[in-house]
């Protein structure tokens, strides 16, 4: 046998474990992303593996202890099976989690938002506290206009002096105001109504909803959990605050509430913004 053979004979022996001891080696030293013990305990055992079968081959160790080698890495094999099957399954409970919390900590932060809308619409300004946004809620009414008809542009064409008197004019107006509109209504004169009722604040935003919007929520609505951050163990509030903003020269009232505990680091969900009036959140649809 030529030297050339020798040498290829030598290196087709040690090159399978030889390249699997080089796979392991470098997953273990050139990773950067955080692994969990799974990963680590399967390719360290795959560089003993190889290890050890270097020394197989070159005789080292002795015959007698190779069977009670076999059963060791039988059982190391078993191990890493099970092993693999339990990471892959925690992996995919991880990442439901993930998506879960995600979804239902959206949830919670527009519900604040759609709160705050409402308190937005009746006091003109957004409410500087969860707290005070959890009492209005449970507290506080807003109006609800019924409308039927708009307000007519020419009442010459149609009303009499019997009907200016009658709302408190002494002449035909050139246009109408819709209080006069209103009062022209109850009279018959034209179809004109406008209702105002008053809805507490959750029927107001959640309760007059339809269904199938309610439907589509990730969580029914709870006052008891209105403005608690979901699955936060200490159970703590969103984070929120309010400023004023220049928007096109005009002072706009502004607010923004956030995750202040992400359940993802650096996956902070923010809804709202304190520089701009905008009310949407920092997620994709």
């Amino acid at each position: 046998m030529s030297t050339f053979d020798q040498a290829w004979l030598i290196v087709k022996k040690y090159l399978v474990p030889v390249i699997f001891g080089v796979f392991a080696l470098f997953a273990l030293l050139a990773t950067e992303a955080e692994q969990n013990t799974f990963y680590y305990v399967g390719f360290g055992s795959l560089l003993a593996a190889s290890i050890v079968a270097i020394a197989l081959i070159a005789g080292i160790i002795p015959k007698p202890a190779r069977l009670g080698l076999s059963v060791v890495f039988v059982g190391a094999v078993g191990y890493l099976l099970y092993a693999n099957v339990h990471s892959v399954q925690s992996e995919i409970a991880r990442l439901e989690k993930i998506k879960l919390v995600r979804n239902e900590v959206i949830q919670g932060l527009e519900d604040v938002r759609d709160v705050q809308v409402a308190y937005h619409e009746k006091y003109g300004r957004y409410c500087e506290s969860i707290s005070l946004l959890r009492r209005f809620l449970a507290e506080d009414s807003v109006a609800k206009v019924y409308k039927e008809g708009v307000v007519p542009d020419d009442p010459e064409t149609f009303m009499t002096i019997e009907d200016a008197n009658n709302i408190g004019l002494d002449v035909i107006p050139t246009r109408l105001t819709e209080y006069q509109a209103c009062l022209l209504g109850e009279l018959g004169v034209i179809h004109f109504v406008r209702d105002t009722s008053y809805a507490g604040v959750v029927d107001h935003v959640f309760e007059a909803k339809d269904q199938e919007v309610k439907e589509k929520r990730a969580f029914a609505f709870n006052f008891d959990t209105f403005g608690k951050v979901p699955h936060n163990k200490s159970g703590d509030d969103f984070w929120m605050a309010t400023a004023v903003a220049k928007k096109n020269e005009i002072d706009v009232s502004c607010f923004q509430a956030k995750d202040p505990d992400p359940f993802v680091a650096k996956d902070t969900l923010i809804i709202g913004s304190l520089v701009d009036n905008k009310t949407n959140g920092n997620w994709a649809k």
